[in-house]
């Protein structure tokens, strides 16, 4: 945590309070959000990514080791491409245990924020994302396990209206499909939800071929998630039958 010292008055209203709730007395923070955009190492797509929605991406992919801290990510992804994030773990399996992502900005991306896929054990942590075209903060197969995203901030997701999931048009700040991972303080403030769990009945693609459909014989319930939404408050689940690929 940090402290911000202002030096002009701001030009907007900023409540900075708190609630009690008279059933249980739970405290509940009602302080705005305050996140840094700006950082000292920019990965960025090019001027021209503006005019088609085109960016650039990292991945770390089959065992490779990623890691990403204190980063500003601008003009990456790329519209309606599967695979194509700002940052993206694809298919590192146990090898994330030595991957993670850490207090970096990513804006004005034209497809989400972070993506896992088939990956287990990395740490998200602590990241701000601003802006995003879809779903920003996104779990992808239903396979994926001990994942822990926390401390993130979501804000301002952006209707993904074709290419994608066709949950995509209403964009939520945090996407999953495997439940088997670790939500804590984590906020969202999108337009639309803050959390869309949608649970496949069923695993596919890679993950179906590797690992036979199963998610390790572990259930697929939501008690480990203690994440703390902003404003709007709202959650959507969701159980699908998973697409033959």
């Amino acid at each position: 945590m940090k402290t911000i010292y202002l030096t002009a008055p701001l030009e907007f209203q900023h409540i900075s309070t708190f609630f009690v709730r008279p059933l249980d007395e739970e405290y509940i923070d009602l302080s705005a959000e305050v996140a840094l955009l700006s950082r000292n190492v920019k990965i960025q797509g090019d001027p021209t990514s503006e005019l088609d929605q085109w960016g650039g991406h990292t991945q770390v992919a089959f065992g490779g080791i990623y890691r990403i801290e204190n980063a500003e990510f601008y003009r990456m992804g790329q519209t309606g491409e599967m695979s194509r994030y700002p940052i993206h773990f694809h298919i590192t399996q146990d090898y994330g245990q030595f991957c993670y992502a850490k207090y970096n900005s990513i804006h004005h991306s034209f497809q989400r924020a972070v993506a896992v896929h088939s990956t287990n054990y990395v740490l998200v942590k602590g990241n701000v994302a601003f802006d995003i075209i879809g779903h920003m903060f996104f779990i992808e197969t239903g396979m994926e396990m001990h994942n822990v995203l926390e401390g993130n901030l979501a804000v301002g997701a952006i209707p993904l209206l074709s290419g994608m999931l066709e949950s995509d048009q209403e964009p939520a700040g945090f996407w999953t499909a495997a439940m088997n991972n670790v939500w804590r303080d984590n906020v969202a403030v999108t337009g639309s939800d803050g959390w869309y769990f949608q649970l496949p009945l069923a695993l596919a693609g890679f993950a179906e071929l590797n690992f036979g459909g199963s998610t390790d014989g572990k259930p697929q319930t939501a008690d480990r998630v203690n994440s703390r939404p902003g404003t709007p408050i709202s959650h959507n689940m969701d159980i699908y039958k998973a697409p033959t690929l």
